[in-house]
Parts: structure tokens; sequence; C-alpha cells
């Protein structure tokens, strides 16, 4: 990082060991299920995975371009960070496809013992009737461990066909993604301590001070503000 960079930052640039007095919040700041971050570097600690990972990358990156970083398509460097709020739609999508693809895969034990049941209730009935549950339990057992080891390929591989068949209406997908990303882009800026939430195409940007929002932990380990 250059003398220049440094010089480009203006007096409301973040500091954790500088943070300006806050007025008293009008509402409990607790939440179900969600822990409460402290402002500033309070564990005195880094996240050795999660940068061993950025270094990787950035490596990787400026082996193809020295000026990478200074491109659109780049969401962050040390001066902002720039990211899109995840879409509810998009979140019960992702979490429906596996839910789907096992009764996929649950369909096919099922429709073998419909059409093996007549033929070996006519055979013998006991048998039929320990035998069918038996095949039955074994098929679901099965088909849930096919579920966690084949889900992500076969996720794969549909996105893949999918990406192929609209291989033609690329240039339209592009410019929509194009717009949809800059309605929806949402910014940390270190440069000015500013943070800008965007609230689509029809309202402008919610922009405030990064100390006024409040870092949460949600279960699982992920992130919000507020």
């Amino acid at each position: 990082m250059s003398g220049s960079s440094y010089s480009r930052y203006g007096h409301g640039t973040y500091r954790a060991s500088a943070i300006p007095p806050l007025p008293k919040v009008p509402k409990e700041r607790g939440r179900v299920s969600e822990d409460l971050l402290p402002f500033g570097d309070y564990a005195h600690i880094n996240p050795y995975q999660q940068i061993c990972a950025d270094a990787e990358l950035v490596q990787h990156m400026e082996q193809k371009d020295k000026q990478f970083y200074e491109s659109d398509d780049w969401w962050w460097d040390h001066q902002r960070i720039r990211f899109i709020k995840s879409q509810l739609g998009l979140s019960v999508l992702l979490m429906a496809f596996p839910v789907a693809y096992f009764f996929v895969l649950l369909s096919f034990p099922y429709f073998f013992i419909l059409s093996i049941s007549d033929a070996v209730f006519e055979y013998n009935r006991t048998f039929a009737s320990v035998a069918i549950p038996l095949v039955a339990i074994v098929g679901f057992c099965l088909v849930m461990i096919a579920t966690v080891y084949t889900t992500q390929p076969a996720f794969n591989g549909l996105a893949k066909i999918i990406s192929f068949l609209l291989t033609p209406f690329h240039k339209w997908f592009a410019s929509r993604a194009n717009r949809y990303m800059q309605n929806r882009q949402s910014e940390l800026n270190r440069q000015t301590g500013m943070v800008s939430f965007a609230q689509g195409k029809k309202k402008p940007p919610l922009v405030a001070p990064f100390v006024e929002f409040d870092g949460y932990v949600e279960s699982g380990a992920a992130c919000s503000t507020d």
C-alpha cells in the first residue's frame, strides 16, 4: 500500500482506536439466537484461514493482471468492500434443490416396491409383509447416503446444462445482471468511514457512518448488520 493511498483517507475514516461518542440506541439491541459484536479489534486476533485464502486469491489474480484490483469486477481492496445482499428467493432455491433431489431419488425405490408388491404378495403374503418394509427401509437409507454424496455434483451438472441452453441469451442476461448489481450494490468504505446499503432501483441507498451500525453473529456463523 503506497503513501498516496493513505493521503486519500478523509477525517471520517474508521479507526478502531478512535471511535467517537455515540447516541443512546432507541431500542433494545439484543436479538434471539444472535450475538452483538463489539466495535474495534476487541479480540486482537486475525482469521488465519481467511487471510491465507485471500492471499492466495490475490496472488493468483496478480499473475494475470497487476492492476486487477482497479477493475469494477473486483469487489474489495484495502479501501472499500462492495457486496450484494443475499436475496430470499435465491436462498430458498438453493435450499430447495437438495430436498427436491432427495425426493426424486426416493421415487426410484418407491416405484420399484409398487412394481413388485403384487407379485410378492401372490407368492407369499408372510414373506411380502417382511420383505417389502425391509426393502423400503434399505432404499430410504441408500437414498439418504446418495443424496449426501451426489447433491453437489448433480447441482453443478444441472447448472452447466442450464448455462449451455441459455448461451444464445448470454448478452441479455449479462445486461440484466449489470443493472441488478448497480441497483443492489452496497459498500463499506474505509476512506470515508461510511456504509452504503442499496435499497433497490426505486430508492436511494441508505448511507451512514460505519459506527452507527451494529454487527451480529447469527447461528451458523453467518454475519449480519443493522
